[in-house]
């Protein structure tokens, strides 16, 4: 392992990768933006590093140690005490990764990125991902200080699974919004995000219990239409998403008129087999 760092730095990374080439650049790059940086070559090295340690993030080469796909972070992981580190696993725009690894995984802390940046780049992504790293978890601080305050209210889960979301771990964000229903069930924020982080994770019969709910708290309001109808859509419901969008019509601002039309005939289009 090697390690360089600077008085006064920033937050510190562990970049790990079999070839040396990767291993420098990222290197060269973060530590010119001012960050605390280590490299690792073998999972051995990272897990001396991690005992060591706690880096603010890691940043994880598709193949790094021999472990195939996303099992390196499968291995990382399974130690509680490295839980919550936020991971960037690096693939080529050609590579595919095998998805058998746990979903949740790739719902907590894991994003991942393809490696075709320049230094430039590769600083402002890094920059901006743990600046929402800090603000996601300075958010959930002042959610925590509300709960304890007002355990009864349900503004402080809303907060809660919001930073919950910028931390990147959808899980703990969708079990506080529904914390928010269970205080509050007419809480239409938290229908409605609900609806959000389910529909981006690709469970759309979830989305459609979600929105469903909004709905009926606001069933004149189109976007909340729009989106139920979108993933009725999805799980085939098809009929029952047209009677939604055609319902949406007739709250529909000009913008979102037009774009439902469009959706509308695409549909009547399809069904008609032209």
């Amino acid at each position: 392992m090697d390690n360089s760092a600077l008085q006064g730095a920033k937050e510190e990374i562990i970049v790990c990768a079999n070839e040396k080439v990767i291993r420098w650049f990222h290197r060269k790059c973060l530590v010119h933006a001012g960050y605390r940086v280590s490299v690792c070559e073998t999972f051995p090295a990272l897990e001396e590093a991690l005992e060591k340690s706690r880096p603010d993030l890691i940043i994880l080469d598709y193949a790094f140690g021999g472990f195939p796909g996303l099992e390196a972070a499968v291995q990382i992981y399974a130690h509680e005490a490295y839980a919550g580190i936020p991971i960037m696993l690096l693939i080529f725009a050609s590579q595919s990764f095998d998805l058998t690894v746990p979903k949740e995984l790739l719902e907590k802390y894991v994003t991942v990125q393809h490696k075709n940046y320049t230094c430039e780049q590769l600083q402002s992504y890094i920059t901006d991902f743990l600046a929402q790293k800090r603000e996601g978890e300075q958010l959930k601080e002042r959610a925590t200080e509300l709960i304890n305050s007002a355990p009864g209210s349900s503004e402080g889960y809303l907060s809660l699974g919001r930073s919950f979301e910028m931390l990147l771990n959808s899980p703990e964000a969708i079990a506080a919004y529904n914390m928010a229903v269970e205080i509050d069930p007419d809480c239409a924020d938290a229908y409605s995000l609900l609806g959000a982080i389910h529909w981006s994770g690709g469970d759309f019969e979830a989305a459609i219990q979600a929105y469903t709910q909004l709905v009926r708290l606001q069933p004149t309001n189109a976007d909340n239409l729009r989106n139920l109808g979108y993933a009725l859509n999805s799980c085939g419901e098809r009929e029952k998403a047209r009677e939604v969008w055609t319902q949406a019509l007739e709250y529909a601002d000009p913008s979102t008129h037009r774009s439902l039309l469009v959706v509308l005939e695409n549909m009547k289009a399809r069904k008609s087999g032209r």
